[in-house]
């Protein structure tokens, strides 16, 4: 696959197509071993066209297709960044093929005050959280203290 002048950003900081695409296989590799315990399976990784306010996204597998964690080009221009956007996908990914009812959903309250921050509505933010359940946030911590990154940047910088 060939990536269009969209990415030409990419091209720059990598070199070529095949390079960001070791790179996340190899940070998937290490975010899965350190923070999920080699537990997930690969996804699909997929680079996908810039955004504005979104890192990437998450696709649940189906009947007829894998399920797919796409990362936003205008991310994979920082390292650190795409590393967030991906554990934070990472997730989801957990969330949808792992995690089960006995999962915890506790983590600090704060974690909810400083969510709530984030958002100039609460409609905004009902929304953010239609999409963000108390398991996630919970794992999400878990997850930020095992790769020794923030929480809140886990959940809003990925």
């Amino acid at each position: 696959m060939s990536l269009d002048p969209e990415f030409e950003p990419i091209f720059k900081k990598w070199g070529s197509e095949n390079t960001v695409y070791a790179f996340l296989k190899r940070e998937f590799d290490r975010i899965n071993r350190d923070a999920f315990g080699g537990s997930l399976e690969m996804p699909e990784l997929k680079i996908k066209p810039m955004e504005q306010n979104a890192a990437g996204n998450y696709v649940p597998a189906d009947r007829h297709r894998p399920a797919v964690i796409g990362i936003l080009a205008n991310v994979l221009i920082d390292e650190e960044t795409a590393r967030r956007a991906l554990a934070h996908y990472m997730t989801h990914h957990w969330e949808n093929t792992l995690a089960t009812s006995w999962e915890s959903e506790d983590y600090p309250a704060s974690i909810d005050q400083e969510i709530s921050k984030n958002f100039s509505t609460g409609y905004r933010e009902r929304q953010w959280r239609s999409f963000h359940s108390r398991r996630f946030i919970s794992k999400a911590c878990d997850v930020a203290n095992s790769l020794a990154m923030t929480v809140l940047k886990l959940l809003f910088e990925g």
